[in-house]
């Protein structure tokens, strides 16, 4: 009769030989590999599908401006892309929104001792007639906190892109919205790119002296004047 050692030893044998036996996963029985970090470029923050797929990046010009311009967001500078149509500007933007390396959101708390409730990295993309679109949408309920709303999601966001500059209106009430809103994400260190069918002289008078300004400290120009990226 066994004893209870002997069994025991004899349940490991037959364990083992079970083990040994047993084939090696393929392939394509393999674990699944762990999915990468979710991109920051979402249709919820704007962004189209256009650039929501990852492309093949291409264009030594490009490739190189592209190198010059993440360290500029990664810093929290204001970085300005001009050109005409066509050349990978908003592709760029896209691109770099697509590394998560930038600043992360304000954070936000849920008690007056600090506790943080979450810390994320949002790329918002709008167009700069769509801010005020959203601005005056939101004055029609006559509700001050709407406005402030609207300007605190773009202000707060870890990166922003202002893209289609050049169609606005310019008018002083524009202007200041503007000001205002760039001032508060250079204060907290929070990058933005501004985009716009112009050239460097005509964004620059756009934007007026004191954005050129806080852009000459701590951001960088691009002008893209090498042909069509959609055409590569």
């Amino acid at each position: 009769m066994q004893t209870t050692t002997e069994t025991t030893n004899s349940v490991l044998d037959v364990f083992s030989k079970l083990i040994s036996d047993a084939p090696e996963a393929s392939d394509s029985q393999a674990a699944p590999k762990t999915a990468g970090k979710a991109s920051c470029v979402r249709e919820t923050s704007g962004w189209g599908n256009r650039y929501i797929t990852e492309i093949e990046l291409k264009g030594e010009e490009w490739l190189k401006s592209f190198e010059s311009a993440k360290p500029v967001v990664a810093s929290g500078g204001i970085l300005v892309l001009v050109g005409l149509r066509g050349p990978g500007k908003t592709q760029m933007a896209a691109e770099i929104a697509r590394s998560g390396n930038w600043p992360e959101d304000k954070t936000e708390y849920s008690r007056a001792d600090g506790l943080i409730i979450h810390r994320h990295r949002t790329a918002i993309y709008r167009r700069a007639m769509d801010i005020f679109l959203d601005l005056r949408e939101a004055s029609k309920n006559h509700v001050k906190s709407s406005e402030k709303e609207v300007l605190a999601k773009l202000s707060d966001c870890g990166l922003l892109v202002i893209d289609e500059f050049q169609e606005r209106g310019e008018t002083e009430w524009e202007n200041r919205v503007i000001k205002n809103l760039i001032d508060k994400r250079y204060a907290s260190g929070r990058p933005t790119i501004i985009i716009a069918n112009l050239t460097r002289k005509q964004i620059f008078e756009s934007l007026g002296d004191s954005i050129v300004d806080r852009a000459r400290e701590n951001g960088k120009s691009i002008e893209f004047n090498w042909p069509s990226y959609r055409q590569q």
